[in-house]
């Protein structure tokens, strides 16, 4: 196949998915009742419904009512003390790079009065 009939028949397969998701978002857009006052702006719908007056122009958290549970004061209770672990002193450990370093020093072939 050539290029243009593969880049045709993307075009027409891309179509009909498209004009099918248009189609099922119109049906599910008018199942769920959206009036035409609930038009979109900047990919938001909007709900015209006026909001509750109240007495306050401002919340306050003075005239909400809030349950909290209270918690149950338990005596203290002190855990009984873990035996030490006493830690040997780490013993001396091979270190190659201080040992490569150790051995490029003493085995320096450049300065002729380490090699006599």
């Amino acid at each position: 196949m050539s290029f243009t009939t593969i880049l045709l028949l993307l075009l027409v397969v891309g179509y009909s998915l498209y004009t099918k998701a248009s189609k099922t978002a119109a049906a599910a857009m008018e199942s769920t009742g959206r009036d035409s006052s609930e038009e979109e702006q900047d990919g938001m719908l909007f709900d015209e419904t006026p909001l509750p007056e109240n007495d306050n122009e401002y919340f306050t958290y003075e005239t909400e009512v809030s349950t909290t549970p209270k918690r149950k004061v338990s005596e203290y209770k002190p855990r009984p003390a873990a035996a030490a672990i006493v830690e040997e002193p780490a013993a001396p450990q091979f270190d190659l790079r201080q040992a490569v370093i150790a051995q490029v020093i003493l085995d320096n072939k450049y300065i002729n009065e380490i090699n006599q």
